[in-house]
């Protein structure tokens, strides 16, 4: 239901901001990341899995960029699901800004990387983790983020 959709939300904002807190108490930098699902082949049940076969006619009529969106939407609006959604990388990036924490986007660049600019075209190897070539793409992100930290350090 939205009502769980949105405790979880409360939950995971403020189990990332203590995650936050509790390694800077200690002394250590932290980098967040903004998490990548498949959009292609997304693990739903009942009701979502069937709206979800609007998404892949979409793909199939080359409407990329409608498919794109209206997965989004479905997988945000799905409880329960076990993959992330829009729901935590806005708090990701919320988190991020208010707490200047450094953020290694590696939806975005994975969503970049993909062909049509789907989550899920190549770079998974199920509906939550990358394969081989979608890791290459987000160590990427975290190099690109450590080197600017050890640069400020220098």
């Amino acid at each position: 239901t939205p009502e769980e959709i949105q405790e979880r939300m409360k939950k995971y904002n403020e189990n990332l901001r203590e995650i936050i807190s509790t390694f800077r108490e200690k002394g250590a930098d932290v980098i967040i990341a903004t998490v990548p699902s498949n959009l292609v082949r997304p693990s739903l049940t009942g009701e979502s899995a069937e709206e979800y076969q609007k998404v892949l006619k979409l793909m199939d009529e080359g409407k990329y960029e409608e498919a794109y969106n209206l997965g989004r939407e479905i997988l945000k609006n799905t409880s329960p699901r076990h993959q992330s959604s829009d729901h935590e990388n806005e708090i990701i990036r919320t988190i991020a800004k208010e707490l200047n924490v450094p953020l290694a986007d590696v939806y975005e660049s994975v969503r970049k990387s993909e062909p049509h600019g789907i989550p899920g075209e190549t770079l998974f190897n199920d509906h939550c983790h990358l394969n081989p070539e979608g890791n290459k793409i987000m160590i990427k992100c975290f190099e690109e983020k450590i080197i600017e930290l050890l640069e400020l350090k220098l």
